[in-house]
């Protein structure tokens, strides 16, 4: 024999169940929507930043050759505006003619990056949504670093980028390693890559500002060896795109 009274106790379980299950439905979707959306990018936008990125490295490179066939050495390259701070060139000539971002120099525009290319957690961090200029890091077979004197390359890099950007970057650079989604760094890191900003002055200060893709799994070898540009983890976990602009 049924009891009325069990079956509407189960019956209430049963709806008690289903609203739990309901509700972290809910809450799932609305944190979806809410905070997973806020920082995606979709398809068309991660190939329209890379066309960005790009454009921008082979204008930069064409800017610096041309103020250095013009006759500013490699010490007299400014990258002065008066959007960021800090890029004051003590050699560089006053009449502002090695400056790329001056109107008798390179005629450049500071152009900031788009914030939809970066990962909006690392936005804290130093110099995020900067591009960032620095004679401080050597990139392997450009300039030396396991002898003295070191030295480093003029570089452009881009720190803190997403991994769907980054990706598309190498993918276009024809860039891909054995196995793994980005080359990967064993000692350079982000915050040593973005740690002194160019000056004048060329200088190697350790480990951690060498770029040579050296932990990429499956490689074996110094995956970013006589690359020029590309963008590769790093070994405090953060995607920074560079190039090349002066190989020393």
């Amino acid at each position: 024999m049924i009891h009325p009274a069990n079956k509407e106790s189960g019956n209430v379980f049963l709806f008690i169940f289903m609203g739990i299950i309901l509700f972290g439905a809910l809450i799932f979707t609305m944190n979806r929507s809410g905070t997973g959306n806020m920082s995606a990018i979709s398809k068309a936008q991660i190939k329209l930043a890379t066309d960005e990125i790009l454009n921008y490295g082979q204008v930069m490179d064409r800017t610096v050759n041309k103020l250095i066939s013009n006759g500013c050495s490699e010490s007299q390259i400014s990258f002065n505006n008066t959007v960021v701070s800090g890029y004051s060139t003590t050699a560089a000539p006053v009449d502002g003619s090695c400056e790329v971002f001056g109107p008798n120099g390179g005629k450049l525009n500071y152009n900031a990056p788009n914030p939809i290319w970066l990962d909006s957690s690392l936005s804290a961090q130093a110099s995020y949504g900067e591009w960032f200029y620095t004679g401080y890091v050597v990139v392997d077979g450009f300039g030396t670093h396991f002898t003295s004197p070191y030295n480093a390359v003029l570089l452009m890099v881009l720190p803190y980028l997403k991994k769907e950007v980054c990706m598309e970057l190498n993918d276009r650079l024809g860039l891909e390693p054995p196995a793994s989604d980005t080359p990967v760094e064993d000692n350079g890191t982000a915050a040593a890559y973005v740690s002194g900003k160019f000056d004048g002055g060329y200088l190697l200060a350790g480990a951690a500002n060498n770029i040579d893709g050296w932990a990429t799994p499956g490689c074996g070898c110094n995956f970013l060896f006589k690359v020029p540009q590309g963008c590769t983890l790093t070994a405090d976990n953060r995607y920074v795109y560079y190039k090349v602009l002066i190989e020393r």
